[in-house]
């Protein structure tokens, strides 16, 4: 594998550490601020929908400040660069859910599967897709 530079590495791993922070403490208006222009989130394994686009993702995050959820806690391991060419890169990173939603405890096992790219000095995620390791519990089944 390419040695990957500390700085890149440590600045990765930070942006995942701050999504995970704006979910958990309900900053969903800063969400979008860690996707490319063109992002891609997509959690449809648990029935979310598709965002494409930084518009999009801030959009549906947004509107999660309307929703029943009393709390969520991502608990992040495991992250694991996976590929690394000096603007881009791609990693997964272990994580385990924990949150009510809708009156339903919920819970997610599984990982991200992440591209980033850096855009200016910074970098930003390309695409986020959730896969899940176990059934997740407490989301009603994708359509």
């Amino acid at each position: 594998m390419t040695k990957i530079p500390a700085e890149d590495r440590l600045d990765i791993q930070q942006l995942v550490a701050q999504y995970a922070f704006h979910c958990d403490t309900k900053g969903y208006e800063r969400v979008s601020e860690l996707f490319t222009d063109d992002g891609i989130w997509d959690e449809t394994v648990i029935g979310m929908p598709r965002c494409e686009g930084r518009k999009a993702i801030h959009e549906f995050f947004c509107s999660m400040a309307e929703r029943p959820l009393e709390y969520l806690i991502h608990l992040n391991g495991n992250h694991r660069l996976t590929r690394y060419g000096g603007l881009t890169a791609a990693a997964t990173t272990h994580l385990h859910v924990k949150g009510l939603f809708n009156g339903q405890l919920i819970e997610i096992l599984g990982y991200y599967a992440d591209e980033y790219e850096m855009c200016g000095d910074v970098w930003l995620l390309k695409s986020r897709l959730l896969v899940e390791i176990a059934p997740s519990t407490g989301f009603a089944p994708p359509s």
